[in-house]
């Protein structure tokens, strides 16, 4: 177990395919996985803190700078409309702020998330050309650190909300450079952004936020749909080198802006089984004969999961299509039911799943011939 942290600025650790692996609701206190309530405590905030309370939740900590004209909580004060949200309002510039969690998740070296948030962005007080709230996955942040305050070569992937009056474009990390092409999302408006993120060293299929089939992402690169519509196409990672083990979202530029966070999954999407080809079976070889088979025994290739064995009368070699007549997952197999005084030809091929296929190995020897059938004797008695 590695142990992770989920920041808002936040952070969290991976497990198996298909698991939630962190998820938070601002309308419900319910735990998911190893998400356990806590109270939190709202930490640094100065007296005109637009939220006073605390309640419960599932990250481990809030905190956000002292300002004046800026605060952050949960079930917002009646004067804005922020209950059953996390919400921030930052009506000045160099405010941040920070939800933290630390839990324990499986880490494995591959990676594919999907990352959904419900969520709201609101400029204030005119045009606001800056990035004001950035998403970034990778390894290496730092608990209790603001956005702006991590380090760049931490991160696989990130991008930024580059903040208007009255829409958002989303922009490369901590920019104004758009990476949505005019695709915009409306000022003051709920929406859910799904984030998919590939590092798993192969192309990932999933089933996307459209609901009209599948989409094929390449290693190493990401998507993000806001509803229905993909915004981001098959964005080069930041840093491919980099694993994914965190994610921090927050302000990295400390401008003014008002957000508001309703929920927050993050599903692993890593395939079940990583396979690549494996190598062919080295040796194939029998062992003793009887009447009705042998033992075959397998010579170990990497990254084989099983073997398909094909034995045949004749000497026509197997190929890719050909249908194996057993299988086996031990490297050794007993073959029966043959028939006696026969002789047999033998391929093995290793598997990994059922797209990744060695080539066939031969028996060594090339074949095997079972045993004569054993008959009863006869007896003769002569009378004299």
């Amino acid at each position: 177990m590695t142990l992770l942290t989920t920041l808002l600025c936040s952070v969290t650790a991976w497990g198996a395919n298909g698991d939630v692996l962190f998820s938070q609701n601002f309308n419900s206190a319910t735990a998911v996985n190893y998400a356990a309530n806590t109270l939190v405590s709202i930490n640094g905030s100065s007296s005109n803190n637009i939220f006073g309370n605390t309640a419960a939740t599932q990250f481990t900590s809030v905190y956000g700078a002292k300002k004046s004209n800026a605060g952050f909580g949960i079930n917002a004060n009646s004067t804005y409309n922020y209950s059953g949200v996390f919400g921030v309002y930052s009506n000045n510039t160099g405010y941040y702020y920070c939800l933290a969690k630390t839990t324990d998740f499986s880490a494995t070296p591959t990676t594919a998330l999907k990352i959904s948030i419900t969520m709201t962005l609101k400029g204030l007080n005119g045009t606001n050309s800056a990035a004001v709230l950035g998403f970034a996955v990778g390894s290496g942040f730092s608990d209790g650190v603001n956005m702006n305050s991590q380090k760049t070569d931490s991160i696989h992937s990130a991008f930024s909300f580059n903040n208007h009056t009255t829409n958002h474009v989303i922009t490369s990390y901590n920019s104004t450079t758009s990476i949505s092409s005019t695709n915009k999302v409306t000022d003051d408006t709920e929406f859910t952004l799904t984030w998919i993120i590939n590092n798993t060293g192969e192309n990932l299929t999933y089933d996307n936020p459209s609901g009209s089939g599948t989409t094929t992402l390449a290693n190493d690169k990401f998507d993000v749909w806001v509803g229905t519509t993909k915004y981001v196409n098959a964005q080069d990672a930041n840093h491919g080198d980099q694993r994914i083990r965190q994610l921090i979202i927050g302000d990295p530029a400390g401008k003014k802006h008002e957000f508001k966070l309703n929920s927050i999954t993050v599903t692993d999407l890593t395939p079940a089984t990583s396979c690549s080809t494996p190598a062919a079976p080295t040796a194939v070889t029998a062992g003793s004969t009887t009447s009705s088979g042998t033992t075959l025994t397998i010579t170990d290739a990497a990254n084989a999961a099983s073997y398909d064995i094909y034995y045949s009368t004749s000497s026509t070699a197997p190929d890719g299509e050909t249908e194996a007549t057993t299988t086996s997952t031990s490297k050794t197999k007993a073959l029966t039911g043959l028939t006696a005084s026969t002789t047999y030809y033998v391929w093995v091929r290793s598997v990994c799943d059922s797209t990744h296929k060695s080539s066939w190995t031969a028996l060594t020897g090339s074949t095997f011939t079972t045993d004569a059938a054993c008959t009863d004797p006869e007896l003769t008695i002569t009378l004299n």
